[in-house]
């Protein structure tokens, strides 16, 4: 899936991410329950993430890897989900149809040093 989390008031790296977090596991449980994080049937997201505009209009591209359950949730209830934790930010969500291309858009600030330091990385305990 491709994401894109916009903060909608000047914040930093740091609470984008710490938000971010949040939101994927508000999702989770949302698809999987309330012990979603020890159920063992249950397939995580795997997710990185680019900050773009931290001087203007700090955002964050997502590419993330996700079962049908949550690509649904997320295509439903995300926009709901992140304007709960960031009223004024932006959200959108849509599946990626060429992933060499998307991979390519979302890094393409990563080249700077300073773009290093706020790369988002979200992965399970097991990965």
């Amino acid at each position: 899936m491709a994401l894109t989390l916009g903060m909608g008031l000047t914040t930093s790296a740091s609470q984008l991410n710490r938000d971010a977090t949040h939101f994927f596991n508000i999702v989770q449980r949302k698809a999987w329950g309330p012990r979603w994080y020890n159920n063992p049937e249950r397939h995580l997201i795997k997710a990185v993430g680019f900050h773009e505009h931290p001087a203007s209009n700090r955002h964050m591209h997502i590419a993330a890897h996700v079962p049908y359950a949550i690509s649904e949730r997320l295509m439903v209830e995300g926009c709901r989900v992140w304007k709960s934790i960031r009223p004024a930010g932006d959200y959108y969500s849509d599946p990626i149809d060429d992933v060499g291309r998307y991979a390519s858009y979302i890094s393409k600030d990563a080249w700077s040093k300073a773009s290093q330091d706020d790369i988002y990385i979200y992965a399970s305990r097991e990965y």
